[in-house]
């Protein structure tokens, strides 16, 4: 299942239609066709933690190993150059302005938005508390809710499983007040390209968790590859995501591991090398 959650019903209200969805709570939207559901938590990274935490907690009895969360919303951003209002970004760093620790999500999906850094907070950011040093292109988003949201959705899904969309709604450049029909307008310009990204995932998590498992992996090179990249459980299994998406996608895994060998990069010296070895790996394959 695919469940989008999102802030505010109003940042989302077109989804409802796109994807035939029925109301089957207060706070609660279902397509039977899609397997999608649209949960909206409320403001703050609390009730975001809450809403998340409840739905999946009674989702105790179901396997929830192949679910996928997406978090759409609206985002202040920092910027030094041009505006960047109506830009959609994923979001690869979740700063928790509250406990200052950062956290990384990563889906293995190529989704053709640029990437960003959000850091997350209990209150709504104010332009003259700036809290980052910018460099020249580089761009710090703003919301309420992705550190509760990344908290509370990794005590049930895996880290792979979880993805953070957010369209920027106002900037450091423009400084304009926000409104509910602001965020709308916004929302429904970008809806196009977020329809397209869902339909995406659908697609790949159809083929993916419908493996052909008569297509066997090179299993003597990846025993011994995982070794030299002193692997965990963990990363072997999330390296294993980039392997299937690979294979259908006729890329050639064990070609790239032996030009990791042949550059010298394994065997590595500790878990933290092989863990940068395995994730330019996994780069490699959803960049082409």
């Amino acid at each position: 299942m695919i469940t989008i959650c999102a802030a505010l019903e109003a940042e989302v209200s077109s989804f409802k239609a796109r994807f035939n969805m029925k109301k089957i709570a207060s706070d609660l939207y279902y397509s039977e066709g899609d397997d999608i559901r649209l949960l909206i938590t409320g403001i703050g990274p609390m009730r975001a933690a809450i809403s998340i935490a409840a739905l999946f907690g009674a989702d105790k009895d179901r396997d929830l190993s192949n679910d996928i969360l997406i978090n759409i919303g609206s985002c202040g951003a920092e910027c030094i150059d041009n505006s960047v209002v109506g830009e959609i970004y994923r979001i690869n760093k979740i700063k928790d302005a509250i406990s200052n620790k950062s956290y990384y999500p990563d889906m293995i999906i190529n989704t053709g938005f640029k990437e960003a850094e959000i850091v997350s907070d209990n209150k709504i950011f104010r332009y003259d508390e700036k809290t980052e040093t910018l460099s020249e292109g580089t761009v710090v988003l703003h919301d309420e809710e992705a550190s509760g949201v990344y908290l509370a959705a990794t005590r049930f899904l895996k880290q792979h499983n979880i993805l953070f969309l957010k369209v920027v709604s106002d900037d450091s450049i423009t400084r304009g007040d926000i409104t509910l029909e602001k965020i709308i307008d916004i929302m429904d310009k970008s809806k196009d390209r977020l329809f397209q990204c869902i339909d995406d995932i659908k697609t790949i998590r159809d083929q993916v968790y419908q493996w052909d498992e008569s297509i066997e992996p090179d299993k003597e090179l990846l025993e011994k590859f995982f070794k030299e990249c002193h692997a965990s459980v963990t990363m072997q299994n999330e390296f294993m995501q980039y392997y299937r998406y690979a294979k259908l996608e006729g890329i050639s895994v064990e070609d790239i591991i032996k030009n990791q060998y042949e550059k010298g990069k394994i065997p590595c010296k500790d878990k933290v090398a092989g863990k940068k070895v395995m994730k330019e790996i996994g780069e490699n394959i959803i960049s082409r």
